[in-house]
C-alpha cells in the first residue's frame, strides 16, 4: 500500500479499499461464526482449551487492530488538522460508496465526524452530503429504533444537499445518493409499524418523502447507463419505493387514510403486482410482498374479503424455502420483509376473525425459524431487528406456551450474540445460587415476593421463586437485540456513541417484554438492572427502580450481572478479568449506593455461597460456555 507522508492514511481510494479489506479480514477471522462447535465429538476439556486459545488469539488481533486504527484513522480523527484534501477526499469517496457493506459502522461515523468540520470550512456541499449519508447509515446499523431521530435528521440534511447539487454530481454520486431516500422512507415505515404515523403525518411527511424519492430516482435513471453494474439495481429500488408505500395498507389501520389515499395505495399496490406478473419473477419473497399488499389494500376498499386474503397468504407462505439450505445460513432481506407483511396481515385478519389465530401462529413460527438462522452481519442485523421488533415480538403473545415464547425470544435476541449468551447463562447460574441460599438461610428477605407473605410461604414456593429468578436472568439483556454490531465486536475499544447505543438496551428490553403479556412481569428486571440500588445513578434515568414491587430481584440481577462481567476470563477480550474476591470487595465498597447492602451482606456472610460462587466464576465457566453451544444446537434442531 502507498502511504501518506509520515506513514499515516492513504492517497487513493484503491489504497483505502486495500486498507479496509485488510481490516475486515482481521475482523472476519475472529467472527463468532468461527467459534468451535461442541458437536464435533471432542471432550469438554479439549473444547475449553481450544476456546481459551481462541480468546488469546482475539486479544492478539485486538492489539493489531488498535495499532492499525491508531496509525491510519485516529491519527486524523484525534487531530483533524492532519487532514489534507487528497487523503480526506479519497477516504470519503470510499466510505460513500461502501459504508452500507462495512461491518464497522462506528469507525465510518468517527471518520466523517472529523471530516464534517473540515468540509464545512471549505463549504463543500457535495462532500458534506456524503458525510451526512455515512452518518445516517451508521446510526441505522447501530440501532434503528433508538436512533430514529438522528437517522431522519441526517437523511434530510443529506437529501437537501443532494437535491441542491444534483447537477454537479457524477454518476456514482447520483446513484449512491438514492440510498438517502431509502433509509428515510424506511424510518418512516418503521414509525408506521409503531403507530407513530397519524393522518396528518402521513400527508405532511410520508407522502412528500415518497414523491420526492420517486422524482429523484427517475432523474437518476434518466441520466445513467442502467447496463452498468453500479446502476443496474435502480429500477428495483424504484419498485421498492412503491412497494414500501403500498405496504402501509398492512402497517396502518384503515381510519388513518382518507378515501382518496386508500385508492391511491390500492392503485400503487395493483400496479406493482401487475408489473411483477408481467416480469414473471420467481422470487417468492417479492411475490408475497406485492400480492399480499395488493390484497390487503383491496380489502380496505372492499374489493377483497378476509377469507380470500387469508387463503392466499397461507398458500404463499407454504412456498417459502426452509430456513436452512444445504447447511448454509443465508440472509434474504426480501424474505424477512415478506415475513413482516405476512405476520402483520394475519394479525389484522385474526383480530376480526379469531379462528384465524391458528394461522397467525403458524406463520409466526416460520418467521422465528428464519430469524434464528440469519447470519450475523451488519446489514442483516439491521433488517432483522426491524422484523423482530415490529412484527414478531408484538405477536408472540399468541403462542400458547410461555416456555415456547421464552425460547423463541432468546433465540432471536440473546443467542444471536455469543458474548451475551455466555453472559446470560452465567448470570442465570449466579442468580440461582444466590436465590437458593437466600431461601434456605434467610427466606424472610423474600417474603412479600411472588404472592408470599412470610418465610414459610417463601420456602414452600422455593422452586417457583428460583425459576422466576432464573428467567429474570435469561431475559434481562434481551434489549441487546438492537446493538448486535457493538456486542459482537471484540476487536477494538468501543466509542462514546457505541456506549450510548449499549445504554439503550435496558429500555428496549423492557419495551419488548411489555409487548408480551406472558412475560410482562419481567419488565422491571430488564429496565432496571443498570440502575443503582439507591436510584441516583445508572441508566435509563426515566425508570425508577426504587418503586418496583420486585426491586429485590432487580438488585439480585444487578449483582449477578456485575459478578460475571468483571470476572469473565474467556469472552471479554478487551478487558482484564478480576477474581471473585476482588469483585466482592467492590460490591462491599458500593453497598447501599450502587448495590443492595442487604444482598451484599448476605453474600459476604454466607461461607458456602461464596465458595460456590467462586467455583462457578473461576473454575466452571468453561463448562457453562460449552453448555451454551449445546443449547444452541438443541434450540436450532427444535426450531
Amino acid at each position: 500500500m502507498m502511504k501518506c507522508q509520515g506513514g499515516h492514511g492513504f492517497r487513493t481510494r484503491q489504497e483505502w479499499e486495500e486498507f479496509f479489506n485488510e481490516y475486515m479480514s482481521l475482523i472476519s477471522g475472529i467472527s463468532q461464526d468461527h467459534i468451535l462447535s461442541p458437536q464435533l465429538d471432542i471432550p469438554k476439556e479439549q473444547w475449553v482449551k481450544e476456546y481459551r486459545k481462541r480468546s488469546q488469539y482475539i486479544r492478539k488481533v485486538y492489539g493489531q487492530i488498535e495499532a492499525l486504527l491508531d496509525q491510519h484513522m485516529r491519527y486524523f480523527t484525534r487531530s483533524p488538522e492532519h487532514w489534507d484534501e487528497v487523503t480526506a477526499g479519497s477516504l470519503l469517496s470510499y466510505l460513500f460508496r461502501n459504508c452500507i457493506q462495512i461491518d464497522d459502522s462506528e469507525m465510518c461515523m468517527g471518520a466523517v465526524d472529523s471530516l464534517i468540520p473540515y468540509y464545512e470550512e471549505k463549504q463543500d456541499e457535495v462532500a458534506l452530503m456524503k458525510c451526512y449519508m455515512v452518518k445516517m447509515v451508521g446510526y441505522a446499523t447501530l440501532d434503528t429504533v433508538n436512533w430514529t431521530k438522528e437517522i431522519l435528521a441526517y437523511s434530510r440534511k443529506a437529501a437537501a444537499l443532494y437535491e441542491k447539487n444534483f447537477d454537479l454530481l457524477n454518476e456514482e454520486e447520483r446513484s449512491m445518493g438514492i440510498s438517502i431516500y431509502d433509509f428515510e422512507a424506511d424510518q418512516l415505515t418503521e414509525m408506521a409499524n409503531k403507530g407513530d404515523i397519524t393522518r396528518n403525518a402521513l400527508v405532511s411527511e410520508y407522502l412528500p418523502t415518497y414523491h420526492k424519492s420517486m422524482e429523484m430516482i427517475d432523474r437518476v435513471i434518466d441520466s445513467v447507463d442502467l447496463t452498468e453494474k453500479l446502476h443496474s439495481s435502480l429500477p428495483d429500488i424504484r419498485m421498492l419505493f412503491q412497494s414500501r408505500l403500498a405496504s402501509l395498507a398492512v402497517r396502518l389501520p384503515a381510519d388513518v387514510f382518507t378515501d382518496e389515499l386508500l385508492h391511491f395505495l390500492y392503485e400503487t399496490a395493483k400496479t406493482m403486482y401487475e408489473k411483477m406478473l408481467e416480469e414473471q419473477t420467481d422470487e417468492i419473497g417479492s411475490v408475497a410482498v406485492n400480492e399480499i399488499t395488493c390484497l390487503m389494500a383491496g380489502r380496505m376498499i372492499g374489493s377483497a374479503d378476509d377469507e380470500t386474503v387469508r387463503n392466499r397468504i397461507m398458500e404463499l407462505e407454504q412456498l417459502f424455502p426452509e430456513p436452512k439450505s444445504e447447511g448454509e445460513r443465508q440472509c434474504d432481506s426480501i424474505l424477512l420483509e415478506a415475513d413482516q407483511v405476512i405476520i402483520l396481515s394475519m394479525r389484522h385478519l385474526a383480530e376480526r376473525n379469531p379462528f384465524m389465530i391458528t394461522d397467525l401462529k403458524k406463520v409466526l413460527k416460520s418467521a422465528i425459524r428464519r430469524v434464528v438462522t440469519v447470519p450475523h452481519r451488519t446489514f442483516s442485523e439491521y433488517v432483522l431487528c426491524n422484523d423482530v421488533y415490529h412484527s414478531i415480538c408484538p405477536n408472540l403473545k399468541y403462542l400458547d406456551d410461555r416456555a415456547e415464547i421464552v425460547q423463541s425470544l432468546l433465540g432471536m435476541t440473546v443467542f444471536r450474540q455469543m458474548q451475551t449468551a455466555f453472559h446470560t447463562l452465567m448470570v442465570g447460574k449466579c442468580a440461582v445460587l444466590i436465590t437458593t441460599h437466600l431461601i434456605d438461610e434467610q427466606p424472610e428477605l423474600l417474603a412479600g415476593q411472588l404472592g408470599t407473605k412470610n418465610r414459610d410461604e417463601v420456602r414452600n414456593q422455593k422452586e417457583t421463586i428460583i425459576h422466576f429468578s432464573y428467567l429474570a436472568a435469561l431475559l434481562h439483556d434481551i434489549g441487546k437485540l438492537f446493538c448486535s454490531a457493538v456486542i459482537n465486536m471484540q476487536y477494538r475499544k468501543i466509542t462514546d456513541i457505541e456506549f450510548q447505543t449499549i445504554k439503550f438496551h435496558p429500555g428496549t428490553g423492557g419495551a419488548l417484554l411489555s409487548m408480551i403479556p406472558q412475560l410482562k412481569e419481567f419488565h422491571d428486571i430488564a429496565a432496571g438492572h443498570h440502575r443503582s440500588f439507591d436510584g441516583k445513578t445508572g441508566y435509563p434515568m426515566d425508570f425508577d427502580n426504587t418503586k418496583s414491587p420486585i426491586k429485590i430481584f432487580i438488585d439480585l440481577i444487578t449483582i449477578c450481572d456485575s459478578l460475571d462481567a468483571a470476572t469473565d476470563t474467556l469472552g471479554r477480550n478487551y478487558t482484564t478479568a478480576k477474581s471473585f474476591e476482588q469483585v466482592l470487595a467492590e460490591l462491599q465498597a458500593n453497598a447501599g449506593s450502587y448495590y443492595s447492602d442487604v444482598l451484599v451482606d448476605f453474600i459476604s456472610n454466607s461461607r458456602n455461597l461464596k465458595k460456590e460462587l467462586a467455583a462457578l466464576i473461576e473454575e466452571e465457566r468453561g463448562q457453562v460456555y460449552y453448555d451454551v453451544y449445546s443449547m444452541l444446537e438443541s434450540m436450532s434442531a427444535e426450531m
